[in-house]
Order: structure tokens, then sequence, then C-alpha cells
């Protein structure tokens, strides 16, 4: 039996490769529908592994935040109850996926040494980077070949102006890509300070990863991607600045202040204006495509003498007839089209070619239909599942097409979360995010823990994460390898100072 035990227990690892992929291939519609079955699989997994987890005592509440962590789960627990009438299988289901962010994802560094947690985290790093360095080349031959096609109900390639790609949607597609290129230089600085015989290679392999997301992102329009960059860029700036330059050169008090002042502008401009820059210069990437295509084909159509086809197939020696007009259509037809008229390049429109809602995609409508669920049930919520129920009952004098995207989310996790759970549940979700921030700054002040390069880049994933998530809904009660990406780096910037902290056990 302990033999078991220890079994199921050692599969945590490999367990969190499976979600991370199945999560992953959920936004990914060619592979959406083949994802039920397996992430099916994956929870009676994740099931079998908290049962071993209380088996074997592991005391979740000494997890960061984890007082915190089971008040929200508790909470969470009471709203399913309360809310018990209305689709109480699919609250189960989706409370299931949740704990399996909370419980397992997130404490997957509890209890492990310094070096494992590095270690670790480094190949969930490289898998990830892998799987979306393959989406992304591929979306962006589809851009090459302006290639669109409507699979499964969901919009994939490039479409009026915008770079949807292998995705369900640019904005997904391009946080994805954001995540990848900060966790590809997180590994590159990592790699600096590690021996290994493939080094180079892997370097080799992050800075082509950069690359291809960053092209990506340029190509998908997303406005929340590119504030989130923005934001990104200008928290990094401020943190390289701040606790990097300001502490290893000695300034006077206004220098200080303007070289902060100056990054916080920089780098979110260098980062926009790269954006636009290399969209500008891959926009002719579909013309050279179509012109190489038409040479080729032009190439071919010279050098083929029309012959008669049998019906058995075998060719005639013999020309076939033809007249003096044919003659001359032929050879008209058969003049490359490049020496009548030259073929030229021109630029994609890489700019979105429709209208939005005037309120922001229709974020602003899903917000006033959040907020009056919210003044309706304002303690515990009405659950997940039942946000589309309550959306159409307090829909009066809205747009009914864009009530209907609550299904999917209400471009807010932290209203989302307000009207899921209640206002009990908003605020310890808050609590959580805050204490953790609060505590990593007193560290810093006290001189506990020296900041790197590393902690700033994923200190500024984690910020730009939850900034972004002001209107979008991709950190929590969201199937994708976002969320699950989101948890493992929060977990593992407190794993790893907590471990340089107080010795090999957060």
């Amino acid at each position: 039996m302990q033999k078991v035990l220890h079994i199921v227990a050692k599969s945590r690892t490999l367990f969190i490769y499976c979600y991370i992929f199945a999560m992953t291939a959920v936004t990914v519609p060619f592979l959406h529908y083949y994802t039920g079955s397996i992430t099916k699989v994956l929870l009676v997994w994740a099931a079998l592994i908290c049962c071993v987890d209380i088996v074997q005592r592991r005391d979740i509440t000494k997890v960061f935040g984890g007082k915190i962590l089971l008040a929200f789960i508790a909470c969470s627990v009471i709203t399913i109850i309360v809310n018990y009438r209305l689709n109480l299988i699919e609250n189960l289901k989706n409370f299931a996926y949740s704990l399996v962010l909370l419980l397992i994802v997130f404490t997957d560094y509890y209890g492990k040494s310094r070096e494992r947690c590095e270690l670790d985290f480094e190949h969930y790093n490289r898998f990830f980077c892998m799987i979306t360095c393959i989406a992304s080349a591929i979306s962006l031959v589809m851009f090459s070949l302006r290639y669109t096609v409507v699979f499964n109900q969901y919009r994939i390639g490039f479409y009026l102006g915008r770079l949807w790609g292998v995705y369900v949607s640019p904005n997904a597609g391009g946080i994805t890509a954001t995540i990848s290129i900060i966790l590809s230089l997180v590994s590159i600085f990592s790699l600096i300070y590690q021996n290994i015989k493939a080094k180079r290679t892997w370097q080799f392999f992050y800075w082509f990863n950069i690359i291809i997301e960053f092209v990506y992102i340029s190509l998908t329009d997303s406005y929340g991607t590119f504030v989130s960059c923005i934001i990104g860029s200008a928290i990094v700036g401020f943190m390289v600045a701040k606790f990097i330059l300001c502490r290893k050169y000695t300034f006077c008090f206004w220098k200080k202040y303007l070289l902060v002042f100056l990054y916080v502008l920089i780098f979110p401009f260098l980062c926009f204006s790269l954006l636009k820059g290399i969209a500008k210069v891959v926009s002719y990437l579909p013309s050279i495509v179509y012109v190489v295509q038409d040479q080729s084909e032009t190439n071919k159509s010279e050098s083929v003498i029309p012959y008669d086809i049998t019906s058995n197939g075998n060719q005639e020696k013999e020309p076939l007839p033809e007249s003096s007009s044919s003659k001359q259509a032929i050879s008209q037809s058969s003049k490359p089209a490049n020496e009548s008229k030259p073929l030229r390049l021109w630029s994609e429109k890489t700019e979105r070619q429709y209208e939005d809602d005037p309120g922001g995609s229709g974020r602003i409508t899903l917000w006033r239909v959040g907020l009056r669920i919210l003044k309706q049930k304002p303690v515990w919520g009405v659950g997940q599942a039942n946000i589309l129920d309550y959306a159409q009952q307090n829909s009066y004098g809205l747009n009914q097409n864009i009530v209907a995207r609550t299904a999917s989310g209400m471009h807010n996790i932290y209203l989302q979360v307000a009207v899921s759970n209640g206002l009990i549940g908003a605020i310890l979700f808050l609590s959580f995010f805050a204490y953790g921030f609060v505590d990593f700054v007193r560290d810093i002040k006290k001189g506990k823990y020296s900041i790197s390069i590393i902690d700033i880049l994923l200190f500024g994933l984690i910020a730009l994460m939850l900034a972004n998530n002001m209107v979008e809904a991709t950190v929590y009660m969201c199937q994708s390898g976002i969320t699950v990406m989101f948890w493992l780096v929060l977990g593992y910037f407190v794993g790893i100072r907590k471990a340089g902290l107080i010795g090999n056990t957060l």
C-alpha cells in the first residue's frame, strides 16, 4: 500500500506535464473536441493525488498563503451549496478544475529543495515554450498563405487584418505568446549559470521562440496583449532601474528617480515600437509567397508542351492541331505575367478591418450585466456555471448577442470572481495576491532576499497577468494553458524565494 501511495505522489510532476498540454490544447480548435475525455482522466488522476496528500498529511496551511486559499475554497463550496438548484454538476466540475490549480499546480514546489524547484520549473518552461513555438510557427504559415477557415464554429487563420492562427482568438494567442516570451527569457538567464551539454542548443531555441512569438503578437492586433506588453515592460524597466542600477551605481536623489522614470518610459516605448515595426515588415510576407508561387507556376507552364492525352493516360507524340487564333492564344497565355506587367510586392493590412462594439468589444456591456447580478446576489454569488442564466435575466436594455458572451467569462477576473463567489470570495481572492505582494516587498526591504533579473521577469509576468485580467479572465476560472502557467509561475516565485530564506522547504 505504501508503495502505491509513493508512486501516486511521485506522479505529480508527470501529471503537470499532461495538464499543461491538455489545457493548452483546449484553446486550439483543431484539438478542442478531442480533449474532453483526456481532461476527465486528468481530473480522476488529480483526485488520487489529493487523496494521497490527505493520507500522507500534507499540510496545505504551510504553503504560502495556505490559510487564505483554504478560506477561499470553503467560500466556493458554500457558493455551490447555496446555488445547488441550478447547474449543480457544472459548478462542481468547474470547482474541480479550480482545485487542481490551487492544490496541485500552485503547491507543486512545496517541500522541494531549491535545486529541485529550479530543475522542475526549467523543464515545465521548456515544455510549454516548445508547444507555443510550434503553434505560433503554424500560425505564421497561415498568415503567409492568407489562410482562413471556420472550424467547429471557431475562426482560425488570418481574417480581417488579425491573426487568429491556431488559437480560438487573437487575444488568447497573444497572451499565450507573451507568457512564452517571458519564460524563454527566464530560461535563457537561468542557463547562463548552468553547465549542461546542450546549453547553446537550448539558448538558440529560446531566442528563436522569442522571435517567433514577437512576430505572432505583432499580427494579432490584440489591444489587451499590447497593453499587457507595455505594462510588463514598464514594470521590468522600473525594477531594473530601481533594484539593479540604483544599487550598483551611486546616484544622487534626483538622478535616481529620473533614471527610474526614464526606464519606465523607455521600455514600453521600445516594446510598442518593436511590435509595430515587426508588423510592418512581416506584412509583406504574403505578397512574397504569392510572387514566388506565381513565378514557379509560370516556369512550369513554359516547360510543358501540349500533347494529346488518350483515355488510357498515354501521351501521343504529335501535338494537338491548332488554328492560327488558338496558337496566338496559347502563346499569349504561356507568356510569363511578369514580362507583360511586373509583379509588385504589397503590404497586407495587419490592423483589424472591422468596428468593435463602442464598449471595447462588448466589455462594458458585460461589466454592466455583472454589476447587476452582483447587486442581486452580493454575499455568496451565483456560481460560475450560473452566470449566463442570471445574465439573461438581467439583460434588459442591453445587446443580447454580447450578453451571451458571459458564458465564456466577464472579461474581468475580479468582477467574475465577485459574481461567481460573492464579495466574500472576491475579498479573499484579492487578499491572497495582496499578501504575496506585501511579503515580497517586506523581504526586500529587510535585506533577506537578493533580487535578480529572473525575479524581475517573474514578478513582471505575475503583475502583467493580474493587470491584464482587469479586461480579461484568464488567471482563474478558465481552462487554458495560460491559467496553468500563471499558477505554476506564482508557485515557483514564492517557492524559490522561501527556499532561499528558510532552507529546503517552503
